[in-house]
């Protein structure tokens, strides 16, 4: 009975560990922040959320697939979107309406709150009135299965020769514990056909003259919106028929003083596409352009990214060799050793590869810290202080955050920056890296959890099992001044 019992045990600890090693598949802003590029092949660690080198070479994806959607509505304002908008247009002390866009979020569907929060209800054309609706049109594109071909796509040289050499540290600092194998991609190009009636009602069959010239094919081609061709806008093979329907609808939209503004994201460099509308038929070829812009599978706003620990890389494992090493057996006689399982050896080799990347990655984040602090006082120092004193304009001058706009006193962060505070940066990065007793004669701190981590067999033992690791994973956490972070360099607010 127990032995099955510890046989069932032994099968869920494989699948956990099998779990975590798997691939992780990441939507949310860690990886749709513009700020940051993923591109497959290149590395990614987890735990700090940085991207590394790119270490695969010729990289080739499988066959991406597509999902489009394409929209035609009208606009309506319910009376809670009235009143909001009006009441953003109060507090815009600017004089001017705030616009929102939401183009990528769950709110404001595919545009929808940027169209209704820009432009105004009424119109004043030579003393008349005129009210203002709105028509959305939008194209979504989604790519995915955009992936790493791993069969087709070696390791660089460089990388390989690393693990060849043994310097796992080397490689996953350069390399990242994990590399990006597939990403999916959103494009979306939203325009906004607004026109102007004299009655506070829509023109319902203006409107569906609109959606019938949008979605026709194109002038004496026989193709759809859609197709490759170009749009012909002189009309020269437009039959009469075609012409007389074009013109009258041309005439009335300029009665409704039609206008078309366009948003673009996420779209792919074509030098032949022209997105610019100044009238219907070119807005048929602008989207069309657009549509073949977004079929590029290496564009696009990253909606979601696939990421795999270098140990399920066949080939990353057929340089390591993780099959060649044993670990010792604590009890056993000296020089007694035993075979450490493939699945084992993976799932402590990832885990120490992670947290070397951590450590590295907490260690810089506390040097930019001290770095920073010292340009920032020097900042200070130039242009608001004469005689080791803030000048008299500035006693009570504010500054800005860089993260949400709030305001503090320049004074507050002055003091803040004294020479003893500024010290203080460094020194926390000495006790870190090397224990109480700082500096390199120091016997504790990160350097000394690695170099258990090295002497022991980088993916023999874990360092959570390294008892000079356990004071280092408390001290991840704590690794910035917020104050001198949201306020250096210092920007002045204007009155």
């Amino acid at each position: 009975m127990k032995r099955i019992s510890l046989s069932v045990l032994t099968i869920i600890i494989l699948s956990c560990i099998y779990i975590q090693a798997g691939p992780t598949v990441i939507r949310d802003n860690r990886v749709t922040d513009i700020a940051t590029t993923p591109v497959l092949g290149r590395g990614y660690s987890i735990g700090t959320n940085t991207y590394q080198s790119t270490c695969l070479k010729d990289v080739k994806i499988t066959e991406p697939s597509y999902d489009m959607e394409y929209t035609f509505e009208s606009l309506e304002e319910t009376k809670e979107q009235t009143r909001h908008r009006e009441d953003e247009r109060k507090t815009d002390t600017s004089g001017s309406l705030k616009t929102k866009v939401r183009i990528f979020g769950k709110s404001g569907s595919k545009g929808l709150n940027w169209a209704l929060s820009t432009g105004s209800k009424t119109t004043e054309i030579n003393n008349e009135t005129y009210y203002n609706h709105r028509v959305l049109v939008t194209i979504d594109m989604h790519t995915y299965y955009a992936s790493v071909d791993e069969s087709k796509s070696p390791m660089s040289d460089t990388a390989k020769e690393l693990l060849i050499n043994n310097d796992l540290p080397g490689f996953f600092h350069s390399c990242g514990a994990y590399y990006v194998r597939s990403i999916g991609r959103k494009a979306t190009f939203v325009s906004i056909f607004e026109y102007s009636t004299k009655e506070t009602s829509r023109d319902r069959n203006f409107e569906s003259q609109l959606r019938t010239e949008i979605q026709s094919f194109a002038s004496g081609s026989g193709r759809s919106l859609f197709g490759l061709v170009k749009v012909d806008v002189t009309l020269t093979t437009a039959t009469a028929h075609e012409r007389k329907r074009l013109e009258s609808f041309n005439e009335k939209a300029s009665e409704k003083h039609l206008t078309i503004t366009t948003h673009a994201y996420g779209l792919g460099k074509n030098e032949s596409a022209s997105l610019i509308s100044y009238d219907l038929e070119t807005f048929k070829a602008a989207i069309k352009d657009a549509f073949i812009a977004m079929q590029n599978p290496t564009t696009g706003k990253v909606s979601s990214v696939e990421v795999v620990p270098w140990v399920e890389n066949t080939e990353f494992q057929s340089a390591v060799k993780l099959n060649e090493k044993d670990a010792p057996i604590e009890s056993g006689s000296e020089g007694e050793t035993e075979k450490l399982y493939l699945y084992e050896k993976k799932h402590i080799l990832t885990q120490n590869a992670e947290f070397l990347i951590e450590v590295e990655r907490a260690d810089r984040n506390l040097m930019n810290m001290y770095y920073k602090a010292k340009l920032c006082r020097n900042n200070i120092d130039v242009n608001w202080k004469k005689d080791g004193k803030l000048m008299d304009d500035y006693e009570a001058a504010l500054i800005v955050s860089n993260r949400d706009g709030s305001t503090d006193t320049l004074k507050k962060l002055d003091e803040a920056l004294s020479s003893t505070k500024i010290k203080e940066f460094l020194d926390k990065e000495k006790i870190f890296m090397y224990g109480q007793a700082s500096g390199r004669g120091g016997t504790g701190g990160a350097s000394a959890c690695i170099k258990e981590i090295m002497s022991s067999g980088f993916f023999k033992i874990s360092y959570r099992d390294i008892e000079a690791c356990q004071p280092v994973i408390g001290q991840m956490g704590d690794m910035q001044s917020d104050f001198v972070t949201d306020f250096c360099m210092p920007v002045l607010a204007v009155d």
